[in-house]
């Protein structure tokens, strides 16, 4: 959890320098909430789409009435399948669906074309909260504890929002596969101001 809390440092303080630049600016919160199908592509997690859950916070800040900075701290849940094709392995990973739940945060540039449409993209940090949760056929972590870096993309139609998030995964699974996690949400949003 240290890099998380270092890496929300940063956007913070990207932040506030942000505020004192001589624009017009406005700052603004709200709360997000939705499902997800997510997919974990790797050697041993060929899997289809599964359906999971997110929720979290989002804070902008306007640079200008077209543009802004929009950070979406947030609770994500998941849900890919393991294949069986190191199922006996001593390194593999058993056959089924896992839950994984992340801990992310998108850093948006945030494109307004109208007053209630908007396109986003921008860097993910990502950081799996239950990475001792599954283990290997030989009792070791199934995956490693540490942050990652993807991308997201998005696009907010009204209090109707679109996300597709890929970020890379490093497992333990059979001589250190490594899985991009692709994650498409849909949700609803609440501005609070």
């Amino acid at each position: 959890m240290l890099n998380t809390a270092r890496y929300l440092r940063l956007v913070l303080v990207a932040v506030f320098l942000c505020s004192l630049m001589k624009v017009s600016a406005q700052i603004g919160a709200g709360l997000r909430f939705g499902g997800n199908l997510s997919q974990l592509d790797g050697d041993a997690f060929r899997s289809a789409k599964k359906v999971g859950l997110q929720a979290g916070l989002a804070f902008h800040y306007n640079f200008s009435k077209n543009l802004a900075l929009q950070v979406e701290p947030s609770f994500n849940i998941s849900r890919v399948r393991a294949n069986e094709s190191t199922a006996h392995e001593p390194a593999g990973i058993a056959k089924g669906t896992k839950s994984l739940s992340y801990f992310q945060l998108p850093v948006f540039a945030k494109l307004c074309i109208t007053r209630g449409f908007s396109l986003m993209v921008g860097p993910e940090f990502s950081h799996l909260l239950n990475e001792s949760r599954y283990r290997l056929n030989n009792n070791h972590p199934a995956f490693k504890d540490a942050m990652r870096i993807g991308y997201s993309v998005g696009l907010e139609l009204g209090a109707i929002y679109f996300r597709y998030h890929e970020v890379k995964r490093v497992s333990n699974v059979y001589s250190d596969w490594h899985a991009a996690l692709v994650q498409y949400q849909l949700g609803i949003k609440w501005d609070l101001f």
